[in-house]
């Protein structure tokens, strides 16, 4: 929980930057082609443009390719992709406040690869590991995030649909109405929620992202029951839907 918390700050931090808080700062900036530029930084975006009010007063703007070398104590704001390939990563705790739903606080590892579109947002696909009722489960879903803003701290909201997979049946100490054993198989079933996240930028193809969501399971489960039917022992197969209603929190990083 401390790393979350200083994600957070750390998230804020970069947030709170003014440009005007030291009046005498002087800047400078080299070019390309070797000339030099005194003055006062009021914009810089790294990879896309730069903006300096020099000794005269005169408003210079330069492109992104033009700059060499830029000596300021002024903010910069990272300026990442506004289309194409991004990788999500994380870790996080799925929690619920139902004990038959699973043990509370389970592991969760999500990856998703992506493509940002400027105008339609971040659409992709995503899979992991997750632990529900000590069973191993595969996600494969589709995502959705919709950016709120541009720059070094994006939130966003995201949302997510797809199908979870067991890997194996659990056999749990499940017995039917004679107390015969009856060990209990996962299916799987449909998964999807919603969440809301920052993704935080330190570098142009590289940063960190923090979320926290709903995330709804329909589970298949299925076992055998024995009865007698006064002439010879039977079985049938029962079938259950358990619906777990779960918040994820999680911790990542972002490549693009």
């Amino acid at each position: 929980m401390l790393a979350l918390f200083a994600c957070v700050e750390g998230l804020a931090q970069s947030v709170n930057t003014n440009p005007s808080q030291d009046k005498n700062r002087v800047d400078v900036v080299v070019l390309n082609d070797g000339s030099i530029v005194h003055g006062k930084l009021v914009e810089y975006i790294v990879g896309s443009h730069l903006i300096i009010i020099n000794l005269e007063g005169e408003r210079r703007e330069f492109m992104g390719d033009q700059v060499a070398q830029v000596n300021s104590k002024a903010p910069m704001i990272i300026n990442p992709k506004s289309e194409g390939f991004i990788n999500t990563t994380d870790v996080g705790i799925l929690m619920t406040s139902q004990p038959w739903q699973g043990a509370q606080g389970t592991f969760s590892f999500h990856s998703v690869n992506s493509w940002q579109f400027e105008k339609l947002g971040i659409v992709g696909l995503g899979t992991g590991v997750e632990f529900i009722n000590s069973t191993m489960n595969i996600p494969v879903y589709a995502d959705v995030k919709i950016p709120l803003t541009k720059g070094n701290v994006v939130p966003y909201f995201g949302a997510f649909g797809g199908h979870t997979f067991s890997t194996h049946s659990q056999e749990e100490p499940l017995y039917d109405i004679w107390y015969s054993y009856a060990p209990r198989t996962y299916k799987g079933g449909v998964m999807w929620g919603a969440q809301f996240g920052l993704m935080n930028y330190s570098k142009k193809r590289f940063g960190m992202t923090f979320s926290i969501g709903y995330q709804r399971h329909n589970m298949s489960t299925y076992y055998e029951e024995g009865f007698w039917n006064g002439i010879e022992w039977k079985t049938h197969e029962i079938q259950e839907e358990i619906k777990m209603h779960r918040v994820r929190i999680a911790l990542g990083i972002v490549f693009r």
